[in-house]
């Protein structure tokens, strides 16, 4: 089966989820072009558009181009060699911030497991001693807690949504289990990279109890968490009607 995007056909690939491969001049966000002595705050680095998590209420769902392919779709584009264009443009400035591994889909999701552009990134950016976070649903792989261990001011972040895995597996379809999230902070934390709990998002009158709350952060600090960041639900207006009948359906009026 093939798809036209941009006026061009690309082959969609079924497994491990459906996927094209696109060639890609895609920029670190905030870049422009010429030599640049520094970047901002976090270079944003997004080597897929759209997400095989399966978060319904994703706000990159909101976002134009070819995440509109996504969620129109259900493809995945995957940026092709997108690790080398990183590291070239990596190569071209004289002093750099810490590369943000992802804003808006998850690095370590299914597709990556294909082609480890996440684990690649990562790997250019210790390379050139340049700190890296990532912030994931998934599993961690093996790959990057042992690269970014040797790179000392990078780190890892791990999202949490409930400890009610019935819950959880409605919130979040495809993602890592509430057991294998928390042996990412273990992992992290075994090897001196500081691990970061994410509650996020917070649902209002579905995953803000109190003593729930106190269970996770008593958990992930038993697990090797040195810090806590959380955040509510964010739903953009663009999708706001899909994302309130979703709530609707699990969860009533």
């Amino acid at each position: 089966m093939n798809i036209a995007i941009g006026g061009k056909e690309y082959e969609v690939i079924e497994q491990p989820q459906r996927h094209v491969v696109m060639p890609t001049k895609k920029q670190l966000h905030g870049w422009w072009p010429g030599k640049r002595e520094c970047t901002s705050e976090r270079m944003l680095i997004n080597p897929y558009n759209g997400c095989g998590i399966g978060c319904f209420f994703c706000y990159s769902l909101a976002f134009p181009g070819y995440f509109q392919t996504f969620r129109k779709e259900n493809v995945i584009i995957v940026a092709e060699d997108f690790d080398k264009v990183v590291s070239d443009q990596l190569d071209s400035i004289d002093f750099a911030s810490c590369g943000y591994l992802s804003p808006v889909t998850d690095p370590f999701q299914p597709v990556n497991n294909l082609y480890r552009l996440s684990e690649k990134i990562v790997k250019a950016f210790v390379e050139r001693n340049i700190p890296i976070e990532f912030i994931t649903k998934s599993e961690i792989p093996a790959e990057v807690t042992e690269l970014i261990r040797e790179q000392k001011h990078s780190f890892g972040q791990v999202s949490f949504l409930t400890l009610n895995e019935e819950l959880r597996t409605i919130l979040v379809p495809q993602g890592a289990s509430n057991s294998v999230l928390f042996r990412n902070v273990e992992r992290m934390a075994s090897r001196g990279i500081f691990a970061v709990c994410r509650i996020d998002p917070i649902f209002p009158y579905i995953t803000d109890k109190t003593g729930d709350f106190r269970r996770l952060i008593n958990q992930a600090k038993d697990s090797g968490a040195k810090h806590v960041i959380a955040s509510i639900l964010d739903i953009p207006l663009k999708i706001n009607r899909e994302v309130l009948e979703k709530i609707k359906t699990y969860f009533g009026p």
